[in-house]
């Protein structure tokens, strides 16, 4: 894990006319909401497609401090969507960290910025994250969006978790879309419990190399990674959508719903709340686990576990529910249900 921080405020650039810069959204936000914003940390885990536009909206609302992490370099095949590569960042393999850091500091010398090359699926990493007011999770694995669910969770730390997805079938698009999804320590639910992400994948993307390769050999493990179609154009829609999200919240407006997807073929958006169980028992979100307990709590990290099924605190894991969703009444019918079905919310990546 490496760790660089900036915003030293130089002598030339004194002059900066911050409030300038934020006249145009202070009337959307509001004087004390552009106030609070200016006092709030935010953590963003992932600065590929999906993260690098998070960065470019985010850095435009001119927040106390950034903190951001990643363990990838920049290749040419990042090029079509990370907002700020070039050619010469892809010969060079600039770490994403370090490019996540030239566009910041160029745009704001004065925003303090705190990267963090490494994972967030380990233990050193998720500390960087303990003073964070909200984190903003674009990674491509379920492993660690859930991690940065259930850390946010055990620490009173919102999470709005953002993703795209692209399925092809031969040359024809088959679907194409995105989520947005809000947690906060009160919302009384999480992907785990939900249904929302997948167990077995989870639990696959906390093994290290060599468990896995282990797991793989005895057959737990199925299939290999591969390269999904990704377009910046989807990911600027997700992220522009999460960062407004974000905005409403901060001003006080209400959500009265837990996510929003979005039909990219059909130009259609479709907002949902998840099914509450009661009584809630669940490991991370219910009031007799993790939830709150800071320090305390235990952090889901990469380990070298036994068994996939050991992997997730569960007393029976065949009794999680089925995924349910219920439509808020101020929100208009829309036909997703086909989209639902061939992508999942779960498959999703960047």
């Amino acid at each position: 894990m490496k760790i660089i921080s900036c915003g030293k405020k130089p002598k030339e650039v004194d002059n900066l006319n911050l409030r300038a810069a934020q006249l145009r959204h202070i009337p959307i936000l509001g004087e004390s909401a552009q106030e609070r914003l200016s006092e709030l940390t935010i953590g963003v885990i992932g600065l590929g497609g999906i993260g690098s536009e998070l960065i470019e909206k985010l850095k435009r609302l001119f927040p106390k401090r950034l903190v951001l992490v990643d363990d990838d370099f920049i290749e040419e095949t990042n090029l079509n969507r990370v907002v700020g590569s070039t050619f010469s960042d892809a010969k060079n393999r600039l770490r994403k960290t370090n490019l996540a850091l030239r566009e910041v500091a160029t745009f704001n010398p004065k925003q303090e910025v705190r990267t963090v090359f490494g994972n967030f699926l380990d233990e050193e990493v998720q500390l960087e994250f303990k003073n964070c007011d909200v984190i903003f999770s674009s990674t491509d694995n379920v492993a660690s969006r859930f991690a940065a669910c259930a850390f946010g969770l055990a620490n009173g730390c919102a999470v709005i978790d953002v993703a795209t997805g692209i399925i092809m079938n031969d040359s024809a698009i088959k679907a194409a879309g995105g989520q947005v999804i809000w947690l906060t320590a009160s919302s009384n639910w999480c992907p785990l419990c939900s249904g929302l992400y997948d167990q077995r994948e989870i639990a696959t993307g906390l093994l290290d190399s060599q468990e896995l390769e282990r797991q793989r050999a005895q057959g737990y493990v199925h299939g290999e990674n591969i390269a999904a179609p990704q377009v910046g154009s989807l990911n600027g829609i997700l992220a522009g959508l999460a960062v407004w999200m974000f905005m409403r919240l901060v001003s006080g407006a209400s959500i009265d719903f837990d996510g929003v997807a979005v039909d990219a073929l059909t130009f259609t958006t479709h907002a949902w709340s998840e099914e509450r169980l009661s009584p809630n028992n669940c490991h991370y979100c219910g009031e007799h686990g993790s939830l709150m307990r800071g320090d305390s709590a235990e952090m889901v990290c990469r380990t070298k576990a036994i068994s996939l099924p050991e992997l997730i605190p569960s007393s029976n894991i065949e009794s999680l529910p089925t995924r349910s969703v219920t439509q808020p009444s101020n929100v208009a019918e829309l036909p997703v249900s086909a989209m639902f079905d061939l992508l999942g919310l779960r498959q999703y990546t960047h």
